[in-house]
């Protein structure tokens, strides 16, 4: 004769590990990238970054020292110990950098004779150049041309000139820079 015995099973989740990263790309102006766990079924969690383990909270801020690709890697475990990973990546790209000089002097010496902007990473939009009443000597939309201290064919007088520049960086955001500059001779 058989016997029956009840006995009862309990059914522990497998663990499905799952996270977002934002933003998934970024400048390294702004390398700051955020890590929210959305696993399902875990009892612990363990964040990695180049096999190293970096952070166990549910969300964290990750802050990139330098561009390329950042791949983090979430285990979610289960009561059981029985785990699940995901990785998931972000790019840190070159940022837009605009740098405009102080002063310039178009004497004709080879240095700095002409006014332009230093650049990286950006598009230039207008490049503008004014006197002190508001009247317009240069204008540009090409990065690579400056203003060289001349209106109409003859040279602007010493002092202060004004600039506005218009631009957009690498991810389309616009952007204005406006200042003075001394011409010297």
């Amino acid at each position: 004769m058989l016997g029956t015995k009840e006995f009862t099973v309990t059914v522990v989740p497998y663990p499905h590990a799952a996270f977002n990263i934002s933003p998934t790309q970024t400048s390294i102006e702004s390398p700051v990238l955020n890590l929210n766990n959305t696993s399902t079924g875990y009892d612990q969690i363990a964040w990695y970054y180049q096999n190293n383990l970096i952070d166990t909270n549910d969300q964290f801020t990750y802050t990139a020292t330098d561009t390329g690709l950042y791949c983090f890697k979430l285990i979610a475990i289960n009561e059981l110990g029985c785990p699940d990973s995901v990785e998931h990546c972000a790019e840190i790209i070159p940022g837009g950098l605009l740098i405009v000089p102080n002063a310039f002097s178009p004497n004709g010496d080879g240095a700095n004779d002409v006014f332009q902007v230093i650049h990286k990473n950006i598009s230039l939009k207008s490049f503008k150049i004014f006197n002190r009443w508001g009247q317009e000597l240069f204008y540009t939309t090409d990065i690579k041309k400056g203003w060289d201290g001349n209106y109409k064919g003859k040279p602007c007088e010493l002092g202060v000139y004004f600039y506005l520049i218009e631009y957009s960086d690498p991810y389309g955001k616009n952007g204005v820079k406006k200042g003075d500059v001394t011409l010297v001779r």
